[in-house]
């Protein structure tokens, strides 16, 4: 299929960028790299009226180390993740997660900040960060402001973003060396993620993240065993076809 007819807005500054939004006649939508929201349109799931393009905004594709924080720009693509630009134990577990998305063409040009702001119950992003901990920077006329990770997405496509905002980084912990992470994923098909949002491919389907850091007082939600479990009742359910 192909998507519904819409205006689109290249901005170049995030300052446009907000102006567009604000003046915006009908459903507005922002776009970074496009390979969350894209497919969503082609399917006319998603009919936008006006499309507004950051991906030449400027000031959104930082990765900096401050301290015990880590920030990262929502413009910043899955493929610099994946080859190693986050540094520290979190930026091996982010480039753990980045690595299983897709294909390396969907990476070059997907970002952070689209997956999270889209909210796709089957995207990597979403769980990664929330077991991750840390906060999303969000702009919007009124100023800057943060909104915590955990409490962010509030269902299936739907966050706590205003109809005028837009997500511009998140401030993430730095994890100790002696932290320890897992991510595990099963799908029918590297990437058959978009597939999954059917009930039935849903259940094919699963993404969980687990991190503890002993050194910053927090630890995961699940034991190893239950995680090994976990992991053993999902392969049988694979294998099953479930």
């Amino acid at each position: 299929m192909k998507s519904a007819k819409f205006d689109h807005q290249r901005t170049t500054s995030l300052a446009d960028a907000l102006a567009a939004l604000g003046n915006a006649d009908g459903e507005a939508r922002i776009m970074g790299g496009g390979q969350s929201l894209g497919p969503m349109m082609n399917l006319r799931l998603a009919q936008p009226d006006l499309l507004i393009d950051i991906s030449r905004v400027a000031g959104l594709d930082g990765i900096d180390m401050t301290g015990s924080s880590l920030l990262i720009g929502a413009r910043v693509t899955h493929a610099r993740i994946e080859d190693g630009e986050v540094p520290g134990v979190t930026g091996a577990y982010l480039q753990a997660v980045a690595s299983g998305i897709s294909y390396r063409s969907v990476r070059n040009r997907g970002t952070i900040g689209g997956s999270v702001a889209h909210a796709d119950p089957s995207a990597d992003w979403p769980s990664a960060l929330l077991a991750l901990g840390g906060e999303v920077t969000i702009s919007g006329q009124g100023g800057e402001r943060r909104m915590p990770l955990d409490g962010f997405q509030i269902g299936p496509f739907a966050t706590g973003l205003g109809y005028d905002e837009i997500l511009t980084g998140f401030d993430l912990p730095v994890l100790s060396d002696g932290a320890k992470w897992g991510y595990y994923k099963v799908n029918r098909h590297r990437g058959g993620g978009h597939g999954s949002r059917a009930p039935r491919r849903l259940r094919r389907h699963r993404i969980g993240a687990v991190q503890g850091d002993c050194n910053r007082g927090k630890t995961g939600r699940r034991r190893d065993g239950a995680i090994r479990r976990r992991r053993a009742r999902h392969d049988s359910r694979a294998r099953s076809g479930l």
